[in-house]
């Protein structure tokens, strides 16, 4: 991940921020507030606190991709679909249709 500052890009890279376990980003949000949410394939969440990044805890290992809305803060990964809500996950089922299988 990079940053121009006007001048010079910064890289933030698993070498010099504690906060990415991986460099594969996978998905890049940044919230009403101005917060940058970072997504990694294998490796988890991060955000941009401040000056820094810091780890977040997250439902998935993997994550896919990150959105937000009037409703909050959106994760999917392989194992579904996430809103973050006063400070942790929570799990929103989707609907399964019936599906008929034939040999």
């Amino acid at each position: 991940l990079a940053r121009f500052d006007g001048n010079r890009f910064v890289v933030f890279d698993r070498s010099n921020t504690s906060a990415f376990h991986l460099n594969e980003i996978r998905a890049l949000c940044v919230d009403r507030s101005g917060v940058l949410w970072v997504g990694f394939a294998g490796g988890g969440l991060s955000r941009r606190d401040g000056d820094s990044f810091v780890e977040v805890e997250s439902p998935e290992s993997s994550v896919l991709w990150i959105g937000e809305n009037d409703r909050g803060l959106w994760l999917a990964g392989d194992h579904g679909l996430w809103r973050h809500d006063k400070g942790t996950f929570e799990r929103v089922p989707l609907p399964v249709a019936d599906v008929a299988v034939s040999s």
